[in-house]
């Protein structure tokens, strides 16, 4: 019983970083595409480039965590309307997963204040 939980638990967290990743690549690859365009227009220094990238990505990052939270949150209603509270025990492994994301991200926002914010 114990390993069928912790499969699910497994299986549950692979799907969400999936859905994280495809989330993240989509609005990146939307962004190269349109990359040339922007170039086309007025052409940047390859710093000013790097740094807009850079942004971009930690932009990505924050918008793919809050749509799969947004997702994840719908799609758990139902099952706690249902059930009530023996899901909201099960969903441990979602809360440690969001929980790690912040973490990530909030790494990644002080790196990018120290390594951008004198220059804002």
């Amino acid at each position: 019983m114990i390993m069928t939980l912790r499969s699910q638990g497994s299986s549950l967290r692979r799907q969400l970083l999936f859905w994280w990743i495809l989330f993240v690549v989509l609005q990146s690859a939307e962004r190269i595409f349109l990359l040339r365009e922007a170039v086309e227009a007025e052409s940047p220094s390859p710093a000013m480039l790097v740094q807009t990238l850079l942004v971009g990505l930690r932009g990505d990052f924050i918008v793919g965590t809050i749509a799969l939270a947004l997702a994840s949150v719908v799609g758990i209603m139902p099952a706690v309307l249902r059930k009530g509270a023996s899901v909201v025990r099960r969903c441990h492994d979602l809360l440690a997963l969001y929980q790690a994301s912040n973490a990530v991200l909030d790494q990644i926002r002080i790196w990018s204040w120290m390594e951008y914010g004198h220059r804002l």
